[in-house]
């Protein structure tokens, strides 16, 4: 058994608290139950296009000179062997492994195997066309909190190290191609601000100790110095020394507890996304890769023989996207959509339903007159998130909050200073509508979200520059730490939220998408509803049809590219799965898309 890392004694096993423990941004989010009163007609309405005027989001701030209004060919293509509708960081990959191959950026690269040959013609013959409806990277990746933190304890062992491994994928690939992004490796700190969500943490860490030892050594338990002499713990003849870090060092000496997580980051999404999409342009011509910003999809189908050129194999250009700039035919699709999923395909409504989150850009108060920027603000040295459940001011009740700090370099002198915080949540204060359950528009900021950005970062954070490592002999006194801090930029975007918490990966089931005539659905016969349950292929007939990757739950960074990686093995053909191939964790099975999930109430 593994030496435990929990720095606390062990308490009984509880029942989960009353609220659902889930993931948002990177983080467990605390968020209402099913028992919500939250208006349930709103998740059902299907999600509008991207807003025509979005927020400005800080990642966008500005746009590479090579993508911002980017159109590989002036006019719309009329077909294409594979279209990825949507620019973030899902269909950014998905193209990348269509086009560079889905071992590309691994360090295994595949041994030698039968289909090696076919599997590079196939790569290499696809015409691959991105359709944007804004500028490229301007939905939910442009738009998040900055953060890639894969979650080890709270979700199962299989998806644990699915993330992890897309984790490691994306650190390697930007070490490789040098990528400048702005990514920093860290630990990453979950506050627990109440004690209920921290005792249901910290027995799950605890049961991954016995189940998946090698899981459990990658997180730490946090518990407070001061202990009653009364409770259970302090009576307990085997209490487990403290770690070096304590709630103080870790800056969050009011917090219940901690556990800090060895590998997150922080990161400029944007520029990873942007880089990708630059590197294919460079490296394909036209034919090969071709990219159309502002090019909303508006409605997709499968094509009618009329809609089919006489020049075209009807056989292959079997779906029809229109767009306001015309119409493309297509032999595959990739939902890259997320959120906006909805627009194209009405009957998912309630299986992917819009979130709006909020991000605010924070400037770090100073504490002295020192003339070098970085000497005075306090530096981070790791992401967090917080987590509570109890009753607040206002009657809220929970927080699901996150938080990084850009870098700070040496003499760097900007406008606002150096190191801002990227902090974002709040949903639980937003009001229109509740929670930000079913809006799908990022053109506005809710006034009184935006107020407790700037208001509650601090306390719970500890801000000064110099911090105590002792829990009793901390305190703050600074009535400035309790003052709004000014925000350089705030922005809203929108998430893609499911049922059961999952991502939907893989073919889309025919009784989803509309038929040619754009009213009738498609339905599944008995081997093409076998094949789709083994994720063998997709049940539009052998794959030949629409692909999704979506529904991220506010926790697409460190699932996302991965995820796209399986996504076009499927499209390719290919007949050996992620989970034989070398170098990749393999797609975990509760992100398939199955008939099962369609029913899911």
């Amino acid at each position: 058994m593994a030496t435990s890392n929990i720095a606390c004694s062990s308490v009984q096993a509880q029942s989960p608290p009353a609220i659902s423990v889930f993931r948002e941004g990177g983080q467990i989010h605390s968020g209402r139950d099913a028992d919500s009163d939250s208006d349930p007609n709103s998740t059902s309405v299907p999600a509008g296009l991207p807003s025509a005027n979005p927020t400005k989001s800080y990642w966008l701030q500005n746009l590479s000179p090579v993508l911002e209004g980017h159109r590989t060919t002036p006019e719309l293509p009329a077909e294409a062997d594979v279209v990825v509708v949507g620019s973030g960081i899902t269909g950014a990959f998905a193209a990348w492994f269509l086009k560079m191959g889905v071992d590309s950026g691994l360090d295994d690269g595949l041994e030698a195997e039968e289909d090696d040959d076919l599997y590079k013609r196939k790569r290499e013959t696809q015409t691959v066309v991105m359709l944007e409806a804004r500028e490229a990277c301007s939905g939910a990746t442009g738009r998040n909190g900055g953060h890639c933190q894969p979650q080890v304890y709270s979700i199962s062992p299989t998806s644990a190290e699915f993330e992890l491994g897309t984790y490691h994928f994306l650190e390697k690939l930007i070490k490789k191609y040098d990528i400048p992004c702005d990514w920093v490796s860290q630990s990453g700190v979950h506050a627990f601000l109440s004690q209920d969500v921290f005792d249901f943490a910290k027995d799950s860490v605890e049961d991954l100790e016995t189940t998946h030892p090698h899981l459990a050594a990658q997180v730490t338990v946090i518990c407070p110095n001061k202990t009653d002499p009364q409770s259970p713990d302090a009576q307990a003849k085997n209490i487990k020394p403290q770690p070096k870090q304590t709630l103080s060092s870790l800056r969050i000496p009011h917090a219940k507890g901690a556990i800090i997580q060895q590998h997150a980051a922080s990161l400029w999404p944007y520029k990873l996304v942007s880089w990708l999409l630059e590197h294919l342009l460079s490296k394909f011509t036209s034919d090969e890769f071709n990219l159309q910003t502002n090019t909303p999809v508006t409605s997709l189908r499968r094509a009618s023989r009329s809609d089919i050129p006489t020049t075209t194999d009807g056989n292959k250009r079997q779906w029809l996207l229109s767009t306001p700039r015309g119409t493309i035919l297509a032999n595959k699709v990739i939902l890259a959509t997320n959120g906006y999923t909805s627009h194209l395909l009405p009957k998912m409504s309630d299986l992917i339903v819009p979130v709006r989150g909020q991000v605010a850009a924070l400037v770090p108060p100073a504490f002295s007159q020192s003339t070098t920027q970085e000497e005075e603000i306090a530096k981070l040295e790791h992401t967090y998130l917080y987590v509570a459940s109890e009753p607040g001011e206002e009657g809220h009740n929970t927080k699901e909050d996150y938080l990084i700090q850009r870098p700070i370099r040496s003499g760097e002198q900007t406008k606002r200073g150096p190191g801002e915080y990227i902090f974002g949540g709040g949903r639980d204060f937003a009001s229109s509508p509740a929670y930000g359950l079913g809006e799908w528009r990022d053109d506005s900021i809710d006034r009184d979200v935006s107020t407790y950005l700037r208001g509650h970062l601090s306390p719970p954070l500890d801000l000064r520059p110099d911090i105590p490592n002792n829990d009793e002999e901390d305190t703050i006194n600074d009535k400035s730490l309790t003052q709004g801090l000014e925000a350089s930029y705030q922005w809203t975007g929108v998430m893609g939220f499911t049922r059961d918490g999952h991502p939907l990966v893989g073919p889309v089931p025919a009784s989803l998408v509309p038929d040619a005539d754009s009213n009738n659905y498609g339905t599944l016969n008995e081997n093409e509803a076998a094949r789709a349950e083994q994720g063998k292929g997709g049940a539009m007939g052998d794959g030949e049809g629409v692909w999704i990757c979506a529904g991220y739950n506010g926790h697409g960074m460190p699932v996302a590219a991965l995820s796209a990686r399986a996504i076009v093995e499927q499209v390719l053909g290919l007949s050996s799965p992620s989970s034989r191939r070398r170098g990749a964790e393999a797609l975990p099975r509760e992100f398939y898309f199955t008939e099962e999930r369609v029913k899911l109430t």
